[in-house]
This record gives C-alpha cells, sequence and structure tokens, in this order.
C-alpha cells in the first residue's frame, strides 16, 4: 500500500503501527527518483524526519554539512558510481555507532551469498511495504540504542 493507504489504516487503528514510528532523522540514499520518494514518504508517515541524496558523493557530501547528525542511513546497495558498501565505509569508521540499513532488489540469499554488504548488515530487500520499512528502520535504530 502506498503512504495514503497507510495513513488511512492508522486513522482506522491507530496503536496498529505504534512500535513503528520514530523522530529520528534519516538520510536515504538512492539513485532512483521514485523508489526515494516512495522511501521518504513511508517513513516521513511513521513520523520520521527524512533528508535524501541522490548518490553516495551526494549522500557524503550532505552529511559533512550538517549541523545536527542523521540517526540512520537508508542506501541503496547498488548506484553509479560509489555502491552502497563504499559509502558505508567512510560513514562507519567517521560514526561507528551510525546505523546503516541497505536496499536492494537483489534477493536476500544473493546479497548475503555475494558479500555485497558487511557481515551483519541489516538489509531490505526491494520491493517493501512502508510498514516492513519502518520495522526495519527501527530495529536498527533500537539495536543501535542499544549498543551505546
Amino acid at each position: 500500500p502506498d503512504a495514503a493507504v497507510l495513513a488511512q489504516e492508522r486513522r482506522a487503528d491507530p496503536g496498529r503501527h505504534a512500535g513503528l514510528r520514530g523522530e529520528e532523522r534519516i538520510l536515504v540514499v538512492e539513485d532512483e527518483e521514485m523508489v526515494r520518494h516512495m522511501a521518504c514518504r513511508a517513513l516521513e508517515g511513521f513520523g520520521y524526519t527524512v533528508l535524501e541524496a541522490g548518490d553516495a558523493p551526494a549522500a557524503l557530501e550532505l552529511l559533512e554539512s550538517l549541523e545536527e547528525p542523521v540517526d540512520l542511513v537508508l542506501c541503496d546497495i547498488v548506484m553509479p558510481g560509489m555502491s552502497g558498501p563504499a559509502l558505508g565505509a567512510p560513514i562507519a569508521e567517521a560514526a561507528p555507532e551510525l546505523p546503516i540499513v541497505y536496499m536492494s532488489g537483489y534477493p536476500t540469499q544473493d546479497v548475503t551469498r555475494r558479500r555485497l554488504v558487511p557481515e551483519g548488515a541489516a538489509f531490505i530487500q526491494k520491493p517493501f511495504r512502508p510498514e516492513d520499512l519502518a520495522a526495519k528502520v527501527r530495529a536498527a535504530l533500537d539495536g543501535s540504542a542499544a549498543q551505546r
């Protein structure tokens, strides 16, 4: 369902997705504009503040320019120029506690078998439902908070 359907579902049963909501700041890095906008709208629908970048260099530039840090990065694995994991490396070095959730249209088994993301990294397969994305983000944020 799209964000409008999800919003209607929440009005009908406001507690249904309450555990998925958050107020954290998320950077979405995705080169496909339609996918990026869908992910941003979905996360905003769950209360998150969302920043977006169309590629890895723009994401790095944005991260360096922010006065307030982001709480999580949601990043596509395959992007032109610099892959998601290549972007994740300097982010992890500068802010090891910052959770990164990778996304891809590749099946989870392929991502794992081909080692497309760092071992143990959070991953969600596209396409995803808004509530599945929110659940993955919430789990990564809560896991990160528990490790601090």
